[in-house]
């Protein structure tokens, strides 16, 4: 389980509630804390708010596991052993072994102040570069960064556009004929802001980043957990040039953290791939989130996974994500996300395709009362006994009472 290592990350948003007493208090309490995890073998030193135990013992790495074996893979690699850990949490430590390539074009005078935060760059060998523009310091640099994908198709992995870069951002977009964008941020989370807006905020209504670009909104679709807009793109040299661009907005996902319900990350990746299905794209998907690492690289992951699994019945969670991270560093950025990418495939496999249409509502209630066979149970008694056995896997359940409660008992691991 990752939440007990999750209990050590810095809780900043708490103190900003606090006197300036209590926040001396916490911060001394904290240190301690850490100081106590480090004497007993934690570690830190990744440069993340994250703490769990060192080990100097590696364990063998699974790839190709059968789709019919994967959910008990799960529950076996996600089991606490003595030191409160579990295998899970030891592969995802192996990962910081990949080396950190060379990232000098991030770090140009010019382009320095083009990245959002000073850990993340794009390495040089796989970094999006734009057409540059005379005369213009850094108008060929984006923090954005080309990624492989399942079979040949490629993703951009970026950062979210500061107000600066909203211009870069859609001369990628217009360069590289990208048609769909996924957005996996608010634009302001915990009063911070993640993104710029870049697109118009009401329909019909146009902006014109830089001098050479036109983004009008033509269609906005809510939905529960997400938002799909309709974005027409315009040369303003070439008025006979326009492209439409399809932006997919998921709005659910805490910076540094999973969302709560697994299930709605799986449909509004159906939903991404059942408009631009990956067997038939050409160009690039853009996918970003804050700074295009975690969330986007948990996104990229899943999505891989899951054509995958549909094409050869098996799934490598860690051979994926060791990949990505060749090509952008921190990729999966969190022990939290690594796990959930691995609930999520297994309640995937458990559960099936659950979605269903409001035309078919009725026909599929009416299903439900029979049998599926002359003497066998009604089929809503086998979706029972789904939810039952998930139940039963979904053991180290990061979100639930159980993490709570062991929080309580036990503040600090021994």
């Amino acid at each position: 389980m990752f939440h007990v290592a999750t209990l050590y990350r810095k809780d900043k948003t708490k103190r900003k509630s606090q006197s300036k007493y209590q926040k001396s208090s916490s911060k001394r309490l904290e240190r301690l804390e850490r100081h106590e995890l480090r004497e007993r073998g934690w570690r830190d030193d990744d440069g993340s708010d994250y703490m769990w135990p060192l080990f100097t013992a590696e364990i063998p790495v699974r790839s190709d596991i059968p789709v019919s074996e994967f959910p008990d893979y799960v529950i076996d690699m996600t089991v606490e052993n003595q030191h409160d850990t579990s295998k899970l949490a030891i592969e995802y430590q192996q990962l910081s072994s990949v080396p950190t390539l060379s990232y000098e074009v991030a770090c140009l005078p010019q382009n320095t102040n083009l990245n959002r935060f000073r850990n993340i760059y794009p390495y040089d060998d796989s970094r999006v570069p734009l057409k540059e523009i005379p005369g213009e310091l850094g108008s060929d640099y984006i923090n954005a960064s080309f990624v492989s994908g399942y079979c040949g198709n490629r993703y951009i992995a970026a950062q979210a556009p500061l107000n600066e870069t909203i211009d870069h951002f859609w001369r990628m977009v217009w360069e590289y004929e990208i048609e769909a964008i996924v957005m996996l941020t608010k634009c302001v989370e915990m009063t911070r802001e993640k993104s710029a807006q870049y697109w118009p905020e009401s329909l019909s209504e146009t902006i014109t980043p830089g001098d050479r670009l036109s983004v009008t909104l033509s269609s906005s679709t809510p939905y529960a957990e997400y938002h799909v807009r309709k974005l027409l793109v315009k040369h303003l040299t070439e008025s006979d040039k326009s492209v439409t661009v399809t932006q997919f907005h998921y709005t659910a996902w805490p910076d540094h953290g999973v969302p709560d319900n697994v299930m709605s990350v799986i449909r509004f990746i159906r939903h991404v791939r059942k408009l631009f299905p990956a067997a038939s794209q050409d160009q690039p998907l853009l996918v970003h989130c804050s700074a295009g690492v975690g969330r986007t690289g948990t996104f990229i992951t899943l999505d891989m996974m899951m054509q995958q699994m549909k094409a050869e019945a098996t799934l490598s969670v860690c051979q994926c994500v060791r990949n990505l991270r060749t090509q952008r560093m921190k990729m999966v950025q969190t022990p939290i996300q690594y796990e959930f990418i691995h609930q999520a495939l297994s309640e995937l496999v458990v559960c099936g395709e659950t979605e269903v249409t409001a035309s078919s509502l009725r026909s599929f209630t009416e299903s439900l009362r029979d049998p599926v066979t002359d003497s066998g149970p009604t089929l809503s008694l086998q979706h029972l006994k789904v939810l039952d056995d998930l139940s039963h896997q979904q053991r180290c359940d990061f979100t639930g009472a159980k993490a709570e409660a062991k929080h309580q008992q036990k503040q600090i691991p021994r």
